[in-house]
């Protein structure tokens, strides 16, 4: 039998820690409302699982967890000025009827959240000392188990304990200085964050947000938090590093951290190329582009005709010697429609390529204007002597 381990991303050979035996742990309902298709869903694949189990011989021990207490339960409570115990005993009996009806099958245990609080506790406390660890696996490994708490607490809407948890995180990250731990902690942050932007979780994004650009101002973690944001290779990763390019001047920490980024980063900086008015902006743009992987034709020819003459000069630079073979039908319609400065430098571009399509478009602009005119001689005798 095989089964997707979420684990290691992997579909892997079902080995049952004991032989013969099967432990089973299923996350049951969160009891703040009427069960829905997507809850039922849920638990006939779980009932279809531990049948199949059974079928093949295991002795499969199932517990079903029923969260009897969480935000939405409290506000529910408070909305209908009623003890929070009432919410939650009404659906969990409307679970229990409806499992009834589709005949699943029943656990052998029902824990329920209230029952076991101190436990909860209990299962955190070693994650919280981790953390706290001076050696990096430890502090690696606290991150994982208090991480994965975080994202399914963020998951299932209980977000008084996300919001604890995202506060302990914001307090030890700022003091981590061991890269790979780091970037554990970022991780979870970027899950986190992706989350929070599906269910529209409003302070979490802002919290998630925040916390980056404090990182960014602390001058000795700017590095450290740039490379980090660049090896997670995700939109928020490259939405906080865009944020930089506002702040600072020496692009090649950027650069470098965009570079893993690849297409993506290239896509999302051509686009934000022409909207930017500051020239200094664009220009820092301009550099990441051209080190960044190939963009396509398309992209620099929108740019080629930009309304702005120097979004268009920018544009011929950005073209390089290696593609300007390609744009030779745009940049002959630039040399005899666009601006003069833009004129000048596509003349320019022109210049630097040895094509007999090249060579006739300089031709034609000897007969313009004087100063193009010149640009256009100066091309012609440098690279084209015959």
């Amino acid at each position: 039998m095989k089964i997707y381990n979420t684990l290691t991303k992997k579909i892997e050979e079902f080995k049952p820690l004991e032989k013969g035996k099967v432990k089973f742990y299923f996350c049951g309902m969160t009891v703040q409302d009427s069960p829905h298709l997507g809850h039922l869903r849920a638990f006939l694949s779980a009932d279809i699982l531990v049948r199949y189990l059974e079928y093949k011989g295991y002795k499969v021990k199932f517990v079903l967890n029923i969260t009897d207490i969480d935000d939405k339960i409290i506000q529910k409570a408070i909305k209908e000025k009623r003890d929070y115990r009432e919410i939650s005993e009404k659906y969990e009996r409307e679970f229990f009827e409806i499992s009834e009806k589709m005949h699943l099958r029943k656990a052998d245990i029902y824990p329920r959240a209230t029952q076991h609080i101190s436990e909860i506790s209990e299962i955190i406390k070693p994650f919280l000392k981790d953390l706290s660890s001076e050696e990096p696996e430890k502090r690696k490994a606290g991150v994982h188990g208090i991480g994965s708490l975080f994202i399914s607490f963020l998951e299932s809407g209980k977000l008084r304990l996300a919001m604890r948890i995202l506060k302990i995180f914001q307090e030890k990250i700022k003091r981590e200085e061991d890269i790979e731990v780091f970037f554990t902690y970022l991780n979870y942050f970027e899950k986190g964050y992706t989350i929070a932007k599906a269910k529209n979780l409003v302070e979490f994004i802002e919290l998630f947000e925040i916390e980056f650009k404090d990182l960014l101002d602390i001058k000795e973690k700017r590095k450290f938090v740039l490379k980090s944001l660049g090896k997670t290779k995700t939109d928020f990763a490259l939405r906080m590093l865009l944020t930089t390019l506002w702040e600072e001047e020496n692009v090649d920490e950027i650069k470098e951290a965009l570079l893993p980024l690849g297409e993506k980063a290239t896509k999302e900086l051509l686009r934000l190329f022409p909207e930017v008015e500051n020239l200094a902006i664009r220009k820092r743009i301009l550099d990441l582009l051209v080190s960044l992987p190939e963009w396509n034709i398309e992209d620099i020819r929108n740019l080629l005709f930009d309304k702005r003459w120097s979004v268009q000069r920018d544009a011929i630079y950005l073209i390089g010697e290696k593609k300007i073979k390609e744009m030779i039908p745009f940049i002959q319609e630039l040399v005899l429609k666009s601006q003069d400065i833009v004129r000048k430098e596509a003349v320019k571009a022109l210049g630097k390529i040895k094509t007999s399509d090249a060579e006739e478009i300089l031709i034609k602009a000897l007969d313009d204007r004087r100063q193009l005119k010149l640009y256009a001689q100066t091309s012609l005798i440098k690279h084209y002597p015959e």
